[in-house]
């Protein structure tokens, strides 16, 4: 076998193996948000759920998918140094695929987490718009919408940014 074609096979392995990972997503138990040091104990995790939500079925009502919806509800809620900005535009994407709600937000939080003090807004409502385009073209239960394809195309036309920012209001 030559080399190529061994490097082949082992990308291929390693990205099925992340794929797999990131399908899941198991809720910490006993988890506490008491004070700054709790929160930024469980950003791993934040992080971890953010992607999880972007390849996994819209539609899951299980039990596992609402413990891991609330743990990232509650650390978002109390977050000391993550604040989602939620515009009027994100609604209206979020109206025909309730789960683009909570698909925004996470990307956004992942976006702030991974830039801490140099994510400026607009790069966090990208960020979140991304994450909602990710999950509708990945399908998993979505539903057609006109409004979110129309941003995929604008995203493959480097248009992307300017929609979002057109959209952001109190810039």
């Amino acid at each position: 076998m030559s080399l190529a074609r061994v490097t082949s096979l082992l990308l291929f392995v390693l990205l099925s193996v992340g794929m797999a990972a990131a399908q899941q997503f198991t809720t910490p138990e006993n988890y506490a948000f008491n004070s700054r040091d709790d929160f930024a104990k469980y950003e791993p995790q934040i992080i971890q759920f953010t992607q999880y939500i972007e390849l996994a079925p819209v539609n899951d009502l299980s039990d596992t998918r609402k413990e891991a919806n609330a743990f990232f509800m509650k650390w978002l809620t109390g977050a000391p140094n993550v604040s989602v900005d939620l515009q009027p535009y994100v609604m209206n994407l979020a109206s025909n695929n309730k789960q683009f709600l909570l698909l925004f937000m996470g990307g956004w939080t992942r976006y702030a987490l991974q830039h801490p003090g140099k994510a400026d807004k607009l790069q966090c409502h990208l960020a979140g718009v991304e994450s909602i385009l990710k999950a509708y073209t990945g399908g998993n239960g979505v539903k057609e919408d006109d409004a979110v394809a129309e941003l995929v195309q604008l995203q493959k036309d480097g248009k992307l940014t300017d929609w979002v920012s057109s959209h952001m209001k109190g810039n």
